[in-house]
C-alpha cells in the first residue's frame, strides 16, 4: 500500500508541475506584442532580443511539459519507473529526485558519456556564437580609428 501512496504523491506533484507550466506558457504566449517596435533601431533590436529569449525559454518549457505529460501517462499505463533503455526498475530515490526520469542512472550515464565522446551530434558552435555575442563590446564612432 505504501508504494501506491508514494506513486499517488508523485503523480499529484507531476500534475501540479504540469498545470503550472501550462499556465506559464499560456501567459507567455501573449507577453510580447510584435507591433510594439515603434522606436528607434535600438528599441527594435532590444525587442528582437527579448522575443528570441522568450522563444528559447518557451521551447525549453515545452520540452519540460512534454516530459511531465509522458511521466503522467506512464503512471496511468503502469510503465512508470521502468528504464526505457534496459527495462530495469528505476530506483525510487531517483524518481523522487527527478520524477520525470525515464532512464536508470546507469543508462543515463552511458547516454551522457556517449554525448561527451561525440557519438551524438552536438551543436557547440551555436553556444560559442551566443557567448561571443554576449561578450561583444559596444563600439562608438570615437572608438574607430580613421588612420588605418
Amino acid at each position: 500500500m505504501r508504494g501506491k501512496q508514494t506513486l499517488l504523491r508523485i503523480r499529484q506533484n507531476l500534475i501540479r508541475q504540469r498545470d503550472a507550466l501550462r499556465k506559464k506558457l499560456a501567459e507567455q504566449s501573449d507577453w510580447i506584442d510584435p507591433e510594439a517596435a515603434h522606436g528607434d533601431l535600438g528599441d527594435a533590436a532590444l525587442l528582437d532580443y527579448e522575443q528570441e529569449m522568450h522563444s528559447q525559454l518557451a521551447a525549453l518549457e515545452s520540452r519540460e511539459l512534454d516530459r511531465l505529460e509522458r511521466a503522467i501517462h506512464a503512471i496511468e499505463t503502469g510503465r512508470y519507473g521502468t528504464c526505457e533503455h534496459c527495462q530495469q526498475k528505476i530506483p525510487l530515490a531517483r524518481l523522487r529526485a527527478i520524477p520525470d526520469a525515464t532512464t536508470c542512472i546507469r543508462c543515463q550515464q552511458k547516454s551522457e558519456l556517449s554525448r561527451t565522446y561525440g557519438h551524438e551530434e552536438l551543436h557547440w558552435e551555436a553556444a560559442w556564437d551566443y557567448q561571443a555575442r554576449e561578450h561583444d563590446q559596444e563600439l562608438t564612432v570615437q572608438d574607430v580609428s580613421m588612420e588605418d
